[in-house]
């Protein structure tokens, strides 16, 4: 029987986050200070990975100049965060009735 141990890749001490993040967080730090500040918290939530939905909501602003009307009013239907976007009014129809309804998500 053999009694060899398995090899492992030698791990690198040199860690990509830790050379890239001061650019990063100066490049966000700055883009923030351009925004609204009401958009501010959602957006450094968003660029900390810690919220899918915060990315999607400051990516949505960001394109529609930071204005949430025109968030809820998208036509860009081939974007691939459309369907995703925030701020969105979603109605309910009830069979045989003319009524809508707002749903209450």
């Amino acid at each position: 029987m053999d009694t060899q141990k398995k090899q492992t890749p030698e791990k690198t001490s040199v860690k990509f986050d830790k050379i890239a993040e001061p650019a990063h967080d100066k490049g966000v730090k700055a883009f923030a200070n351009q925004m609204p500040q009401k958009y501010r918290l959602n957006y450094l939530r968003a660029m900390s990975g810690r919220s899918r939905t915060a990315a999607i909501k400051a990516k949505c602003l960001d394109c529609c100049n930071w204005q949430r009307k025109e968030v809820e009013q998208c036509a860009a239907k081939t974007c691939p965060l459309w369907t995703y976007r925030p701020y969105q009014k979603v109605f309910r129809h009830s069979i045989g009735d003319d009524t809508t309804e707002k749903a209450t998500a």
